[in-house]
């Protein structure tokens, strides 16, 4: 690749299999669809941060050295700083690097979040080290940047912040973190691949400093902001969960949770039985157990919440008819969905009832 390309790349990639306690490929190597050049002022969400998988030349190498200070993510200015230079850079998709993902976890990159450096070096002479960089060369922060910044942001997202850290070093870590976001375009913090909804609307409402869910849209099924794409409503599968179905006494019970990332005094919840009548659906906030590692982000904040319900039905209520056309809908601001029979195997087994139950979810502003 390296003859063909002797002018256009100085350094070339290769892809990522990982092994051991995981077996898939790396969530970068969407990049390596096609062995070609790769242009970062066009496909700049090609974000390339691994010097293990990466040839580069000889007499480029030898004018870059790494940063001795950083223990982590010290690949990515190393390798970016050459990538600004050429601007491009090649991707081979028959060469592959295998790398081990420990089952002990007991990697540095593995334990990271418990590391001080990771919260102060990597955020100094790393990330802010490539945006310099990035200004020097074309006066400006390019997209390419951004993206690479952003993508490795992803993994302070999901991780709580270490409790361990003075609130000093705590203080000023957000306030770092902010002032990266706000040189990070809306448009790069949404099209991020691998961080949920939940993820991007925090970074959008850290950026500007106030909560934007109070400004997101409703169109055509999703959520908007700034005319950005946010939240694909139609195609989530968590929002609502019917977690139970049971019959206790002259009634139907369906227990659920819903899954939210806007105020709980924002929305509603309505039954409607057999298309005749609405009522409203009790929510409460769920206990702490319900939470989970994805429930809060750094500083603690809690980015999803929680809510369970329990509706009783009257048998009476209900038609009594072939199994086979239970139906059960979803319907979350204006979409209607249906949940696979699959989920109620438990409940055919006790009555067969033809039940039009639809769960209705609305946006009150």
């Amino acid at each position: 690749f390296i003859k063909k390309h002797p002018d256009e790349a100085d350094i070339v990639a290769a892809r990522i299999k990982f092994f051991e306690a995981k077996t898939n490929y790396h969530m970068l190597d969407y990049k390596f669809e096609k062995t070609k050049v790769v242009d970062i002022l066009e496909d700049y969400n090609f974000a390339h941060l691994h010097n293990a998988t990466t040839f580069i030349k000889t007499e480029v190498a030898k004018n870059h050295k790494f940063d001795v200070r950083l223990k982590y993510c010290e690949d990515a200015p190393y390798i970016n700083e050459m990538v600004l230079e050429k601007r491009k850079f090649g991707v081979v998709r028959e060469a592959i690097y295998n790398y081990r993902k420990r089952l002990d976890a007991s990697s540095a990159v593995q334990n990271k979040a418990i590391s001080e450096e990771w919260y102060t070096n990597t955020i100094e002479y790393s990330y802010k080290h490539m945006m310099n960089v990035s200004m020097n060369k074309y006066n400006k922060v390019i997209p390419y940047i951004q993206y690479v910044i952003m993508y490795d942001l992803q993994w302070r997202l999901k991780e709580v912040m270490n409790k361990n850290l003075s609130p000093e070093i705590k203080e000023q870590y957000m306030k770092n973190v902010k002032d990266l976001l706000v040189k990070i375009e809306d448009y790069i913090i949404c099209e991020q691949r691998s961080i949920f909804t939940e993820h991007k609307i925090y970074c959008l409402s850290l950026k500007y400093g106030r909560d934007i869910t109070q400004e997101l849209y409703y169109k055509k099924g999703n959520l908007y902001f700034n005319n950005l794409l946010v939240y694909r409503i139609k195609n989530n599968k968590t929002i609502l969960k019917i977690e139970m179905i049971n019959i206790e006494k002259d009634n139907l019970v369906i227990e659920g949770l819903l899954n939210a990332i806007i105020p709980i005094k924002d929305f509603e919840i309505l039954l409607n039985i057999n298309k005749e009548k609405k009522e409203p659906i009790e929510l409460k906030e769920a206990p702490k157990s319900f939470d989970t590692k994805t429930t809060y982000t750094m500083g603690d904040q809690k980015i999803i919440h929680h809510y369970t319900f329990k509706v009783k039905i009257p048998l009476k209520d209900l038609k009594k008819n072939d199994r086979k056309r239970f139906k059960q809908k979803i319907k979350y601001m204006g979409i209607l969905k249906n949940i696979k029979p699959d989920s109620f195997k438990h409940f055919f087994k006790k009555i067969i009832l033809n039940i039009d139950i639809d769960l209705y979810l609305f946006v009150r502003r």
